[in-house]
């Protein structure tokens, strides 16, 4: 802007939008305020306006790495989360890459604003330049491979015993005795459910908590209904089997 006509006729642009209670142009300053209905106008509209009129509005970009995605979903709440921050202009969010792309006015919204804002619905952002250490990244997706690796293993030699004594009884196969030992069963089962299971629990207990639901609340709820019914019907119900 050059002079007071010019801020005059952003105003004046601004003003125009439907949604637009108010707007307000300080020329000294170089800010604009505008009250505007959310449902109905956006930023983006406003950058888009004052652009159309040969000004620049001040933007950047920022791209950041989120950590504990666990499906398509989760990639969707992040963006919505990121959108809805004051000034945010445009948002995308990568679930394959892990990545979060966003456009802003670093006027009103910080890049700390935005790892707040994505660890309140239970995610972790990490910002960094446009290609991010190629090293760490590689190095931190091996632990986590080995951390699962472990689990996978942990749920595999426990689960073994469990299948056999299945099979056992249906097809009349000798085992030993120990198989059939209910204190057993439920020593084997327990830490299936709630060491290896733990991520889920963590997971649908972050989501359920915002309102929200993804996979860890479907895999939480489902085998959560299945190890309790089992030990329901193990130590406590003495009558027929329901199932």
């Amino acid at each position: 802007m050059n002079c007071t006509s010019c801020a005059a006729k952003i105003e004046k642009g601004l003003q125009k939008l439907e949604g637009v209670q108010s707007a307000g142009v300080n020329f000294a300053v170089e800010k604009a305020t505008v009250e505007y209905n959310l449902t109905v106008v956006g930023p983006d509209k406003f950058f888009q306006v004052v652009e159309d009129l040969g000004y620049h509005v001040g933007k950047e970009r920022v791209e950041l790495k989120i950590s504990g995605m666990t499906c398509a979903s989760c990639a969707a709440r992040v963006e919505k989360k990121l959108s809805n921050l004051p000034s945010v202009v445009r948002t995308s969010v990568n679930f394959a890459m892990e990545r979060a792309t966003v456009e802003f006015d670093s006027s009103q919204v910080s890049v700390n604003d935005m790892q707040k804002a994505v660890a309140d619905i239970g995610y972790k952002a990490n910002p960094g330049e446009k290609r991010f250490d190629e090293d760490s990244e590689k190095l931190e997706r091996q632990q986590e491979t080995r951390r699962q690796t472990c689990l996978l293993i942990l749920s595999a030699v426990l689960s073994l015993p469990l299948l056999a004594y299945m099979f056992g009884e249906l097809f009349n196969l000798p085992l030993p005795a120990i198989f059939d030992n209910k204190v057993f069963q439920f020593a084997l089962a327990t830490p299936i459910q709630f060491i290896a299971g733990w991520q889920f629990y963590r997971g649908a207990y972050q989501n359920l908590r915002h309102g929200t639901a993804n996979m860890d609340v479907l895999i939480a709820m489902g085998t959560s209904a299945a190890y309790f019914y089992s030990v329901a019907t193990t130590f406590f119900y003495s009558g027929p089997r329901l199932l």
